[in-house]
């Protein structure tokens, strides 16, 4: 159950570190767009919004799905380790 449970924050931290990294992205193409900004500069911006979007949809999407080692995980800390 520990190896469950230690790939479940392992995932958890990557997860928080691509956010991360993919919001920073999107801040600098954001911060970059002005009235004279080439179409290419908007571009980038567009690009980097929809990848932060669709991320997000995504981890949205996961948080409501129970996953089979979740489940398990949650019956095995409520009715404990089969014998």
């Amino acid at each position: 159950m520990s190896s469950i449970l230690d790939t479940s924050s392992l995932y958890n931290a990557y997860s928080q570190t691509a956010s991360n990294a993919v919001s920073s992205t999107l801040q600098s193409s954001l911060g970059n767009v002005s009235d004279t900004s080439s179409d290419d500069q908007l571009l980038e911006a567009c690009k980097s919004f929809e990848s932060y979007f669709v991320q997000k949809v995504i981890e949205s999407a996961k948080a409501t799905i129970a996953d089979e080692d979740d489940e398990e995980v949650i019956k095995v800390a409520v009715i404990g380790k089969p014998n």
